[in-house]
């Protein structure tokens, strides 16, 4: 990590040879199939970092908050932290001292600030002392905001379930169903991608699944999906598996095995599987499924839907191979983002059919529900948002 000191004797403007941002609202298109060169490598991703301090130096991030959310840290060292506003922040580059929204002094700093405006803040860490300082600092926004990466249309139509109630959660579950009660789809697109219909649509169940390891952890973005024709009233069911442990979904030789298969997608590439097509009518009752299980050396997704009977159909199972696992579970976190910048949430929504198409709904009508099976008990989500978090697009 560069260091970068400012002393407080100056009061001259301040000089940084880096600024990291905490947060930085990045619009992201996306409709269900959106692309996946739209994703930010900048996001609200809670940050460790460390760094040396010299006596009567100070370091300091300027943090982008959204309404109501909380500014909290821990900072280990012999120092004192400060949360400025803007305009404080100004003046204490200058003379050294302003009011704060918070400060402390001590070898270990714990905090949760707010709620607070939406607004810029400055968090400082200043070395009063006379030795120079080992810092050592976690510093994130609590709850996430559902809305910090895209606001506004088009985007999936459905819902999302993000961790964020009156109370933020988290949730650990190994099963998920999602209900759809479809009583009308009409879907039209002019100009779509290659190989996508201009009648297409998809109803998608993505969920995220956390393996942890003796080694550490890996993430992956499960997509349960159905592809609709909706001119001749016929579907498919089909998945996506991404590799979300880093900012490009990348699989090595055997890493998983399945129904299908391994394709490129752009620089990246994504697991694909989908079944052959099928007649359907309307009203159309649809309940997904997605279960995972695991063992020492492998994690076990199975991907299913339920045709009336009361076991449901598995069209796909596939095997991740993960060595030394210790825990492996979907999760909807309101306080983290995957190494990728997406959030860790489960959504239920409709989209374009594939290839990162934005397609319009011509007719839409429909119910649904999300519940997540945890001590062999169905649990019905909370509250649910509009989706306003970026989604992959099925590749089939």
């Amino acid at each position: 990590m560069v260091n970068f000191w400012k002393p407080k004797s100056c009061c001259k403007s301040l000089k940084t040879l880096k600024k990291l941002k905490i947060s930085q609202a990045v619009m992201r298109v996306h409709a269900f199939l959106l692309l996946l060169f739209c994703f930010p490598h900048t996001t609200a991703q809670p940050q460790t970092l460390s760094f040396t301090l010299p006596s009567n130096y100070y370091e300091y991030l300027d943090v982008s908050v959204s309404q109501a959310q909380n500014l909290s840290f821990s900072v280990i060292s012999n120092v004192s932290v400060y949360v400025f506003t803007s305009q404080a922040f100004s003046t204490f580059s200058q003379t050294g001292s302003a009011p704060s929204v918070f400060s402390k002094t001590g070898k270990d700093v714990k905090a949760s600030v707010g709620p607070l405006q939406a607004g810029t803040y400055y968090f400082v860490v200043d070395n009063e002392g006379s030795h120079t300082a080992r810092v050592s600092v976690w510093i994130s926004e609590e709850p996430l905001s559902v809305y910090l990466l895209y606001h506004a249309l088009p985007a999936p139509i459905g819902i999302a379930d993000y961790g964020v109630d009156a109370n933020a959660y988290t949730i650990k579950y190994t099963e998920v169903l999602r209900y759809a009660h479809i009583f009308s789809i009409s879907a039209y697109n002019a100009t779509p991608p290659t190989n996508v219909s201009k009648y297409g649509a998809s109803l998608q169940l993505n969920t995220v699944l956390q393996v942890e390891t003796v080694s550490g952890k890996s993430t992956y973005w499960l997509q349960n999906v159905v592809d609709f024709e909706t001119n001749n009233q016929t579907l498919s069911y089909g998945d996506n598996v991404w590799n979300m442990s880093s900012s490009t979904s990348v699989f090595s030789k055997g890493a998983l095995k399945g129904s299908g298969y391994i394709s490129k997608f752009g620089n990246e590439s994504v697991y694909i599987y989908a079944t052959y097509f099928t007649s359907y009518n309307l009203p159309l009752y649809i309940t997904l499924v997605t279960k995972t299980s695991y063992s020492a050396k492998s994690v076990n997704v199975q991907f299913g839907y339920f045709n009336g009977s009361q076991n449901p159909v598995w069209y796909d199972n596939v095997s991740l191979k993960e060595q030394g696992v210790v825990s492996a579970y979907m999760l909807v976190q309101d306080y983290n983002l995957t190494n990728r910048g997406t959030y860790y949430d489960a959504e239920l929504v409709f989209g374009g059919e594939g290839n990162g198409e934005i397609t319009n709904f011509t007719s839409l009508s429909a119910n649904l529900a999300l519940y997540y099976v945890t001590s062999e008990l169905p649990r019905p989500k909370g509250r649910g948002f509009l989706l306003q978090s970026p989604t992959l697009p099925p590749l089939f």
